[in-house]
């Protein structure tokens, strides 16, 4: 078996297993990022080809977009939340 063949698959149990960057396995494996990109590839395509089991429960994410915007009272001297922006995505 040629060297790099070995390496070859080693890139790709760890593509396939570890959970890493297809640019971290090859490298850490000595193989190039193709070689890598196409064992994610071929762990990737056989649980994407099946059909997703349905949703139980709908979560809801919130982002803050940019930062919250304050401002202090005069009279009391506490702070005033004037804008806060967020995205909510279902």
């Amino acid at each position: 078996m040629p060297a790099h063949a070995a390496a070859a698959g080693a890139g790709r149990a760890e593509v396939a297993g570890r959970g890493i960057t297809r640019a971290e396995a090859a490298r850490h494996a000595g193989i190039s990022w193709p070689v890598a990109h196409e064992a994610f590839a071929a762990a990737a395509d056989p649980v994407l080809e099946r059909a997703p089991a349905p949703v139980a429960h709908l979560g809801i994410d919130e982002h803050r977009r940019g930062r919250a915007r304050w401002r202090t009272d005069e009279q009391t001297g506490e702070y005033l939340l004037l804008a806060d922006r967020w995205h909510l995505l279902l």
